[in-house]
């Protein structure tokens, strides 16, 4: 985006490719920042969980303590949401598996009695 263009222009219609690009540069360093803040997270939560005192990490990052501490109750909370998620369907799982398993054994014992009565 050249800066001594738009000063040029005299009419609004001129203004309307240039703010278009600027919406599109703005939306794309919103994304990356997006994408950096996430990997950022995920890379702060392990080394903290993996000893790096906090404070060193805030230091090194330029993010603060409490933030820190946010994202890694985040992380924990997430855990803890996937860990009792996966428990949840195991145990489904199971019931599932015992459900078919009588009803197997109930179309075995239909199909014996129907033998005997022969």
């Amino acid at each position: 985006m050249d800066v001594t263009t738009w000063s040029q222009f005299e009419h609004p219609e001129q203004f309307q490719e240039l703010l278009g690009e600027v919406g599109r540069e703005r939306r794309k360093l919103r994304e990356a920042e997006t994408r950096l803040k996430a990997e950022a997270e995920a890379m702060v939560v392990r080394a903290i969980q993996l000893g790096v005192p906090r404070e060193v990490v805030a230091e090194l990052t330029g993010y603060t303590p409490a933030v820190l501490a946010k994202w890694e109750g985040t992380a924990a909370a997430r855990r803890a949401h996937e860990i009792k998620q996966q428990v949840r369907d195991e145990a489904k799982a199971k019931v599932r598996a015992r459900i078919n398993r009588i009803r197997v054994e109930n179309m075995q014992k239909g199909s014996t009695s129907k033998d005997k009565g022969k």
